[in-house]
């Protein structure tokens, strides 16, 4: 067989195949920060493939400070109580659609601590909240999207 049969052989061998698009999966765009008292991670990755279940790790460490506060607004009882820093971990599953892609957006609300004893017409609230050492991985492809040394606000 001539070198031109065998080229044009293998050039029709290679088009009757189905194609296959090998996207790269990436975060197109990913943000972990505070907002308010709230820590919210937000984000959009792309080249999933269709249908496939993703689990995220969001994580990051947050101080909260609670007070009792009387209908006025105002802190009561003495000093407000800040809890010790703790992991907030979330482990969420999302799946890609068929599209190939995920866009979510989580928020994390503290509450306040379950320590305070408020009296009378006053009641526990968050007064001040601060972050460090956010995450957002996607775990099942072990991409991280984003992450900070500190999220404070």
């Amino acid at each position: 067989m001539s070198r031109f049969k065998s080229a044009v052989l293998v050039i029709a061998v290679l088009v009757s195949l189905p194609t296959v698009a090998l996207a790269a999966i990436n975060f197109v765009s990913a943000s972990a920060a505070q907002s308010g008292n709230n820590f919210v991670w937000s984000w959009h990755e792309a080249g999933l493939g269709d249908n496939q279940n993703v689990t995220y790790d969001l994580r990051v460490v947050a101080t909260i400070t609670s007070a009792c506060v009387n209908k006025g607004g105002n802190t009561v009882e003495g000093v407000p109580f800040t809890a010790p820093p703790v992991t907030v971990t979330e482990t969420p599953t999302f799946n890609s659609g068929k599209h190939g892609n995920i866009s979510k957006t989580v928020t994390f609300v503290p509450h306040p601590s379950p320590s305070l004893n408020c009296k009378g017409n006053s009641t526990a609230k968050v007064t001040s909240a601060s972050y460090s050492n956010a995450l957002l991985e996607d775990e099942t492809n072990e991409i991280i999207g984003a992450g900070s040394e500190a999220a404070e606000e």
